[in-house]
């Protein structure tokens, strides 16, 4: 699974998907946590000046032992040479950026199977939870 985004948002929806069960997620966030963050978000006042996206790693490894969560301070999808990478390696995406410009990123990758995107519900502009992207296409759900 990867969560892009450990803001408040994403680090709430993290510690509740590791305390549930999952055991495999990889967090990528470019922010590192500010005093004005810590009225909302999982993280504490030991982490401040931390990139979000480790520091919420170390918390979810400690929290579940047996789990393994990876942090990277880069955006996502990085571009390179070769254009986006892809994201082959995981079958859920969880989108906790709050921002529009990802949806469009998304759509930039060369999907080679199906993936199922959550995106909060203000970004779909009406009632949805989610849209399926499917080989570099955007189909809006329920």
């Amino acid at each position: 699974m990867l969560l892009i985004g450990a803001g408040a948002l994403g680090s709430q929806v993290a510690e509740t998907l590791m305390r549930t069960g999952v055991r495999d997620i990889d967090v990528r966030d470019r922010d590192e946590l500010a005093a004005g963050n810590l009225c909302r978000h999982a993280l504490d006042l030991t982490m401040i000046a931390v990139n979000k996206a480790a520091a919420l790693a170390a918390q979810l490894n400690r929290l579940q032992p047996d789990g393994r969560a990876r942090g990277d301070d880069r955006a996502f999808p990085t571009v390179g040479p070769d254009g986006p990478e892809n994201a082959d390696d995981y079958d859920v995406i969880l989108d906790c950026t709050g921002e529009n410009k990802l949806l469009r990123s998304l759509s930039m990758i060369p999907w080679k199977s199906e993936k199922t995107v959550h995106l909060p519900l203000c970004k779909l502009g009406r009632a949805g939870s989610h849209v399926l992207v499917i080989s570099g296409r955007i189909i809006s759900g329920s």
